[in-house]
This record gives C-alpha cells, structure tokens and sequence, in this order.
C-alpha cells in the first residue's frame, strides 16, 4: 500500500514496510500524465473519515467509522456528480 504524505516531494520508505509514501511531485505527475485532476483513494485511516491532500489533487476516503472499536474514526463517502463537483 502506497500513501499520499504531505511532508515529501517524491518518493520515501513506507513506515508499513510495504509500498512507499509518494508526495506531491509524484501526484501532480501522474495527473498530468494519465489527464486527471483529482485522484480518489482509499485504505489508510483518516480520522474525519477523508482527507485532501496536495492542494486538492487527492482525496483519501475511508468509510470505516469505529474501526477496530476506535470512537474517534469516522467515516466518509463523497457524492461525484457529472459536472465533476463532490
């Protein structure tokens, strides 16, 4: 599993030990290259239940709330409508 990490550029060792943490560098280049301009993900907690990373290039969802019995996880789900709003 690779996640987004606001404190790199690149590319660094994931502290899961497996994947890689990619910044923003990496996101802005893989947008432009595959004609994005947003990138939804999912699979690492976030407390509010989402978070936008990357001066709104990303969107890390996670729709768990009370994951492992935690109270203080929510969950979110984003709504994606045809013009492209959420």
């Amino acid at each position: 599993w690779s996640d987004p990490c606001e404190n790199i550029e690149d590319f660094d060792k994931s502290p899961r030990n497996s994947g890689v943490l990619f910044g923003y560098n990496v996101c802005k280049k893989f947008c432009y290259e595959n004609d994005l301009t947003h990138i939804f993900r999912g699979h690492s907690v976030q407390p509010e239940g989402f978070k936008i990373y990357f001066n709104d290039m990303l969107t890390s969802l996670w729709s768990a709330a009370k994951y492992c019995f935690d109270n203080s996880c929510l969950g979110a789900l984003c709504m994606l409508e045809e013009s492209g709003n959420r």
